[in-house]
């Protein structure tokens, strides 16, 4: 019985670590993506308001370099977050659920990014 469990436990935890790897690699691609339909959605009405293409590409320059700050600090600390959950927890279904929807709302983005920046 005791053989059982730790087959299934052992089990469990590779399937954490098997949704683990994706999900926080594509952390940093979802970053990118997000960059991408910001930079999209922001460009038309940076130009309408800017006077001249220079205000314009410094404004585009600027706000890519604010998101990478903020984003970027957003992406490290999911990261850190879901690699202390998945060394502490991994055995859990809930961790499991986690990295679940942590794909999901990922894969949510990939596809916003291509069908608005695409």
């Amino acid at each position: 019985m005791d053989k059982t469990s730790d087959k299934a436990s052992i089990l469990f935890r590779l399937t954490t670590f098997g949704l683990a790897v994706p999900a926080l690699l594509l952390v940093v691609v979802s970053l990118f993506a997000i960059q991408e339909m910001l930079l999209t959605l922001a460009a038309p009405l940076i130009a309408r308001s800017a006077a001249d293409t220079v205000r314009g590409s410094y404004a585009l320059v600027t706000l890519r370099n604010l998101w990478l700050i903020f984003g970027g600090m957003l992406a490290l600390g999911l990261i850190i977050y879901s690699l202390d959950r998945l060394f502490k927890q991994s055995a859990k279904p809930s961790t499991r659920r986690y990295f679940l929807r942590l794909l999901l709302v990922e894969m949510v983005i990939i596809g916003l990014q291509f069908v608005i920046a695409g």
